[in-house]
């Protein structure tokens, strides 16, 4: 397991959502070579990702974890990305782009 936690910060106008390795948003990856190819290797960006290891060592129940995630963020509002690894996302698009990730992935 990965102890993932996620927190959530419900404001007048959007939600933020405080995320520790579910998902990533790197603006770029590395330009070493290898370390390069490694992470693209494990699907660590760039842009916004679930990586590999999270997908495959850290979800027992893939149907299960993507059913309550989808939940999470279709909520009606506006949701903010606040990931450990990465950038904020604060895009209009979050909701629709993280719902295909998770229907993806999941």
């Amino acid at each position: 397991s990965f102890g993932e936690v996620w927190l959530s910060i419900d404001t007048a106008g959007k939600v933020y959502w405080a995320v520790c390795d579910a998902f990533f948003n790197l603006a770029a990856l590395p330009g070493n070579v290898l370390l390069r190819s490694m992470m693209k290797l494990g699907r660590l960006g760039p842009g916004l990702e679930v990586s590999r290891a999270f997908r495959y060592l850290g979800i027992k129940d893939k149907d299960q974890y993507r059913e309550w995630a989808v939940q999470r963020f279709s909520n009606g509002r506006t949701n903010v990305l606040i990931p450990s690894h990465g950038q904020i996302y604060d895009r209009a698009d979050l909701t629709e782009r993280i719902i295909d990730l998770l229907r993806k992935r999941f």
